[in-house]
């Protein structure tokens, strides 16, 4: 599964779930059951004003990419979802934005970017998982993929593409941005 290189053009998690973070302008955000965002001391906001921070190219410039990561799994704890099948691909032809847990809270894999720090993204290529050692992999109604190896769980949660009418705005955000930036982020 390649990493996909950072690009202008930001990810965005196709769906969210109840107990996700988001990292985004210094604060963290959780997602309610009541798929609002909520950070202690600022008002709530909805999965719409959410989806915006990632294509909105000021907010991107101020900010940065926000990074997405489910809630915590307890080391005993199943995997969300249903077992995957030895000979069962549960990729979908598209990206994935990357996230593991480490020391009890789940972390995006992240690299530099044209925004500053982005979430890496995978993509499927082969449908052969790990061979070599014990592990366990799940996927939920939503298409998020869970693996877990070694005691550390990783999820690849499905991502979407900006629309079409935002992509012309980021390029030219971006093109900006980087012709002043004082080192390539590629």
């Amino acid at each position: 599964m390649p990493l996909l290189p950072l690009t202008v053009l930001p990810y965005i998690p196709t769906k969210f779930a109840p107990g996700d973070r988001l990292t985004y302008a210094g604060k963290t955000y959780v997602r309610n059951e009541s798929e609002a965002w909520e950070s202690p001391g600022l008002p709530s906001v909805t999965d719409a004003e959410v989806r915006v921070v990632y294509v909105d190219p000021q907010h991107l410039a101020v900010f940065g990419v926000p990074l997405m990561f489910p809630a915590p799994i307890a080391a005993g704890d199943p995997l969300p979802g249903r077992k995957v099948a030895e000979d069962e691909n549960p990729f979908e032809d598209r990206p994935y934005l990357m996230a593991g847990q480490m020391g009890g809270e789940f972390m995006a894999f992240a690299g530099d970017g044209p925004w500053g720090i982005a979430q890496r993204a995978c993509t499927p290529d082969t449908p052969d998982g790990p061979a070599v050692f014990d592990y366990e992999m799940t996927v939920t109604d939503s298409g998020r993929v869970w693996f877990r190896a070694y005691g550390i769980p990783l999820v690849y949660v499905p991502a979407d593409l900006p629309d079409e009418s935002e992509v012309p705005p980021l390029v030219e955000a971006a093109a900006l941005r980087l012709g002043f930036a004082p080192a390539p982020w590629f």
